[in-house]
């Protein structure tokens, strides 16, 4: 037999740079019975002639990592079979939070034998995943009491594992999210807590797993658990993956239910909102528009459902600048809504502190100041002063003072309103970094240069994050950095700023030009 000291430096050789797969290899060894020889013969065999070997694992040295794991997972078959199922069906979930009670969520008196006997209670579950985590296919994540996998092992189960999507697989994994959420909780649904769950969700979205009917149209008795996921989604600004979900929810409702049924008019309207929120603002009218005839025809004009949706085209206007049609929408939303649910319900305050948003840039300071008022005092009231709808009055009320010339006062405001947007949001919701952007329009106003430019690059790293580069608002920082350098006398970084604005607003008629100022900055400030 080979001294193991020569195989392990064999071994290494092959696998140099890849110590997870080193991991496995060892691992596999050490449930073997067979010998450090017939292991290398093995390997070779399946890295030079695996027909099975998928085409692309990305980032890693494919053949190398697959073969590894295509011979633990063999091993895995033979001795823990339901393990290797469950690797297997880890493939339909996010790699990075995996949780029992996420898992039990989804179990009905329906799902698989094997799959009841795994998650019928928390220690045979713990046991299996524990069985991953010997074989280096999972890490377990002992302050959290979860589990998470590689990038490039989740990769793998998908392209390795799945070649034949598993609709029962996928499903279940749909169903595991949809238990998880619920309809009371939605106003929670943009807090940090929430934040692993929307990950599993996007999954649901991800091309390959959707790539038939039998997965992308989903059954009636699914679609209201499919808008809530859509909803959680929205609010945790996977607005990518949102869509998809809205759109599949409103071609199911469309073919259940036609398209002017209530269902049906609350997903276009919550499309919408999500175009809205993509800076998608044509695509937004028309779905508001559409929604609100519908709405109009269904419920009534005065109807709350149907005063939502004129707020919220009041709100469009505004970022279109129709400030005229938008204080209509406004006007018409704080009535119906005062009379049909009181002065003090938090959706009237709502309209009332989109009133004073629309004043203020209509330059009536003084009339805005009462309507934030107004709306602050009800919601600290109602909801209380920490509330995340609170918390957006308070910004509001902060860029207010700021035009006022109360820049002390505009200070505590947006501070405020960033540690608590941050507490309950984390640090790369846009609720928070609109407070960054705030913050750094203020600090510029104060002379303090150098805190403005943290917070502009802040603002604009999570923009381009959540959103994209030709983005409104991360435009719009791009702005405030270029004012900020123009008025520093830094005029070359000026230029290189204003070159990135307008050549994104300039995209469509030459595409390459956003491209090259970006690379420009980019370069600019390596």
């Amino acid at each position: 037999m080979e001294d193991p000291a020569r195989f392990v430096s064999r071994l290494a050789e092959r696998l140099a740079g890849l110590p997870l797969a080193l991991a496995t290899a060892g691992t596999y060894l050490q449930h073997s019975t067979i010998d450090c020889e017939r292991y290398l013969q093995e390997y070779e065999k399946r890295w030079n002639i695996d027909p099975r070997r998928p085409t692309r694992l990305n980032e890693y040295e494919e053949r190398t990592l697959y073969t590894t794991w295509d011979i633990s997972y063999s091993r895995l078959k033979n001795e823990a079979p339901k393990a290797a199922k469950i690797l297997k069906l880890l493939a339909y979930f996010d790699n990075q939070s995996l949780w029992y009670e996420l898992f039990h969520a989804g179990l009905t008196d329906s799902s698989p034998e094997w799959l009841s006997e795994v998650i019928t209670d928390d220690v045979n579950f713990d046991g299996v995943m524990g069985v991953l985590a010997e074989y280096y296919f999972l890490d377990t994540q002992q302050t959290s009491g979860s589990w998470s996998m590689h990038n490039c092992v989740h990769d793998w189960t998908l392209a390795a594992l799945n070649k034949d999507i598993d609709a029962r697989d996928y499903w279940y994994a749909f169903d595991c999210i949809s238990a998880s959420v619920n309809d009371n909780d939605k106003n929670d649904f943009a807090k940090l807590s929430y934040s692993p769950l929307a990950a599993h969700a996007t999954r649901l979205v991800q091309q390959r797993l959707c790539q038939n009917d039998v997965i992308y149209d989903i059954t009636p008795h699914r679609l209201g658990q499919a808008s809530l996921i859509a909803d959680l989604l929205r609010l945790q600004v996977l607005l990518l993956a949102g869509e998809q979900m809205y759109q599949r929810t409103l071609t199911g409702y469309e073919r259940a239910l036609g398209p002017d049924q209530t269902l049906t008019l609350n997903t276009i309207h919550k499309l919408g909102m999500l175009y809205r929120a993509q800076s998608k603002l044509d695509q937004a009218e028309q779905m508001y528009q559409r929604a609100l005839a519908g709405k109009e025809k269904a419920l009534g004009p005065d109807h709350t459902s149907t005063l939502q949706i004129v707020n919220n085209l009041g709100v469009l206007y505004r970022l279109q600048s129709k400030l005229d049609q938008a204080e209509q929408m406004h006007q018409r939303a704080l009535i119906g809504k005062e009379k049909a649910l009181g002065p003090d319900h938090t959706s009237t305050l709502e309209s009332v502190d989109n009133l004073g948003v629309l004043y203020r840039l209509q330059g009536k300071l003084d009339q805005a100041e009462q309507m934030h008022q107004r709306a602050l005092v009800g919601n600290e009231k109602a909801l209380g002063p920490d509330h995340t709808s609170t918390l957006e009055i308070i910004n509001n009320f902060g860029v207010l003072y700021r035009l006022q010339g109360k820049l002390d006062q505009a200070e505590q405001m947006h501070q405020r309103a960033l540690v608590g947007f941050e507490k309950a949001f984390g640090a790369d919701h846009t609720s928070t970094l609109t407070t960054v952007n705030n913050l750094g329009l203020l600090y510029s106003g104060q002379g303090k240069l150098k805190e403005a430019e943290e917070m502009y690059r802040r603002a604009l790293a999570g923009f381009e994050k959540a959103f994209s580069s030709d983005h409104t608002w991360t435009l719009t920082t791009v702005k405030n950095l270029g004012n900020l350098y123009k008025y520093q006398g830094k005029l070359k970084e000026a230029e290189i700023y204003r070159e990135v604005r307008d050549g994104h607003k300039a995209a469509r008629l030459n595409p390459n030009r956003a491209r090259r100022a970006k690379d420009k900055l980019t370069k600019w400030f390596k």
